[in-house]
């Protein structure tokens, strides 16, 4: 006996609407490295160290670039080693707005998800630190500000705009996880669940090795920690991830900067 469909025209509606623009994505990041009717591509040559890559990527957000903080990301090397069967397993679930399992699209699509991450994660990190401390500080879970008075889009902009993360922000130094300076989350990074767990990371991503970075930042006369999970193929290193797994060991937030306590 067939089944009624469940939910009627609306779910039917909105879930074409999803296919569509996940479609349109694929097209225009295609686009993108089509210019000129000469293949480009979105990531870059790739660095010879994890930290070579943390670097590149805090250029690119302390100097205003995004390019190069995107471009530091793997992306079509990603894509072409991912494997999706390890990433469902890893999570027992299938997640529509995520990647795509194998059929005729998956390569465009996983490629349009991919840079739809990347080029998220540095915005979404941006506006965190950004608006911190500021009337319309998204830290603490607030989903959108609202412009309740005339001044304040303008004010909005201009907190958004300022350039206290390129004058205040200063780089100290770079670390691999096995050289952050603490006992316990040594103990805790190579624990056996945790060595499992980027086991199943690794061959996930499809890479030869990952590396877990922390860069220690000065702001406003405060000390700060970013975090990044790096991934190696054939040689090269690419950024992965914001935060990492041993962001996440250090309860880093995922997309902001911390203070480890």
């Amino acid at each position: 006996m067939a089944r009624k469909p469940s939910g009627g025209w609306g779910k039917f509606f909105f879930g074409l609407l999803a296919g569509v623009l996940c479609c349109a994505i694929a097209v225009g990041v295609f686009a993108l490295c089509r210019k000129g009717g000469a293949e480009t591509k979105l990531e870059g040559s790739g660095f010879d160290s994890p930290e070579a890559a943390m670097q590149a990527y805090l250029d690119g957000l302390l100097n205003g670039d995004a390019e190069k903080a995107i471009s530091s990301f793997a992306i079509e090397t990603f894509t072409a080693h991912f494997d999706w069967k390890t990433y469902a397993e890893r999570r027992s679930m299938y997640l529509p707005n995520s990647y795509s399992p194998d059929w005729f699209g998956a390569e465009q699509v996983n490629l349009a998800v991919r840079f739809r991450d990347a080029a998220g994660a540095l915005y979404t990190q941006y506006r965190l630190i950004a608006l911190a401390d500021t009337p319309y500080d998204m830290q603490d879970g607030i989903d959108a500000v609202h412009f309740d008075s005339a001044n304040d889009l303008e004010n909005f902009t201009r907190e958004f705009a300022d350039d206290d993360i390129r004058s205040n922000m200063h780089v100290e130094e770079i670390m691999c996880a096995e050289e952050y300076p603490d006992a316990d989350f040594q103990e805790r990074y190579a624990s056996e669940a945790n060595t499992k767990n980027r086991e199943g990371l690794r061959k996930e991503c499809g890479a030869d090795e990952l590396c877990t970075v922390f860069a220690s930042v000065s702001f406003d006369g405060e000390q700060y920690w970013f975090a990044m999970e790096t991934a190696c193929y054939d040689g090269v290193w690419y950024n992965l991830s914001l935060n990492g797994n041993g962001g996440a060991l250090l309860g880093l937030p995922a997309y902001g900067i911390g203070i480890v306590e």
